[in-house]
Formats: structure tokens, C-alpha cells, sequence
């Protein structure tokens, strides 16, 4: 009966490679919807100050709606970035 080259029970060691390589490649997808996202929440945070200078009271719902959104996606591009920062000690 042939044997094996490990010994029995051990297990053989994965490669931390293919799966680092593969969520930097999804960090690097999630980066430009990312950016996108900023962009349209700052838009819409200046669009809502401009109606606010207007004196009129619907500006404020939406530039507090946009200021809540950005700070949301300031969490997330935090996370992002830690996320990366992983990956690339990792590899």
C-alpha cells in the first residue's frame, strides 16, 4: 500500500495567497462605487444648503439627510481601508 508524504492526521496547509488575493480584488471592486457615493451625498448636501440659502425649510431635511449619509459612509470607508491594510500585511 502506498503511504502518503505527511503524516497521518495532519492536514496540508492552505494558501493564504489565492484568498488574499482575491478579497484585495474585491476591496479594489468596492472602491470606485465607493467613491461614487461620496460624490452624489456631497452633491446632495450642497444642493440642500443652496435651498436652505433660498429661505425656504426643505433644504434642511435634505442636507441633514445627506450630512447623516456622509458620516455613514465615512464609517464605511474607515473599514475599507483597515480592510486593505489587512490584506496587504497579510500578503
Amino acid at each position: 500500500m502506498p503511504r502518503s508524504n505527511r503524516a497521518p492526521g495532519k492536514r496540508p496547509h492552505s494558501r493564504k495567497s489565492g484568498r488574499v488575493g482575491k478579497i484585495m480584488s474585491l476591496a479594489l471592486d468596492i472602491e470606485e462605487p465607493l467613491n461614487d457615493a461620496a460624490d452624489f451625498v456631497c452633491a446632495l448636501r450642497l444642493i440642500g444648503q443652496g435651498i436652505m440659502l433660498d429661505d425656504k425649510g426643505e433644504g434642511r431635511a435634505i442636507a441633514a439627510a445627506a450630512w447623516s449619509a456622509s458620516h455613514r459612509l465615512e464609517d464605511l470607508r474607515a473599514v475599507w481601508t483597515k480592510m486593505l491594510e489587512a490584506a496587504r500585511r497579510t500578503r
